[in-house]
């Protein structure tokens, strides 16, 4: 049953967090089934506990999203997406320091990947995988700038 669980985690996980899919999944399976089970059936309890994971990963230096420094993943430091708030291109790092104290970081990361990258035309952009963030972020920009 736990095998089960742990698949449905991973496709829900996988859309938000593809590169950390895995290793947030084996996170939340150590939190037991039941609370797995709370995770599946409550949007809210999912993305409290992946914030929690997120910042343990952070903290320890393991998420390669999250954190501006490495180079891992084809240069998304100078990558740029474009704010549709204000229509600003702006890196992981400059979203993040815009956004800080407003939102956990693995929020600002959903809605940062969630943009169209600069100069990319929209069909190029990912799926709506991170729609949540993206409408709970919607305007920080805008208030915060």
């Amino acid at each position: 049953k736990m095998d089960e669980i742990g698949e449905d985690l991973y496709k829900i996980v996988s859309q938000v967090y593809p590169e950390l899919a895995g290793k947030l999944v084996g996170m939340l399976m150590q939190l037991g089934e039941e609370e797995c089970i709370a995770c599946l059936e409550s949007q809210e309890q999912l993305a409290a506990r992946l914030d929690e994971a997120m910042k343990i990963l952070d903290e320890s230096g393991q998420c390669v999203s999250a954190s501006p420094a490495p180079k891992r993943q084809g240069g998304a430091n100078e990558e740029r997406r474009v704010d549709p708030e204000d229509g600003v291109a702006r890196t992981l790092a400059e979203m993040h320091k815009l956004c800080a104290g407003q939102y956990t970081p693995a929020e600002i990361d959903q809605y940062w990947y969630s943009l169209p990258l600069k100069g990319a035309s929209p069909a190029t952009s990912p799926p709506q995988a991170a729609a949540a963030a993206t409408a709970n972020i919607a305007g920080a920009t805008a208030t915060a700038a």
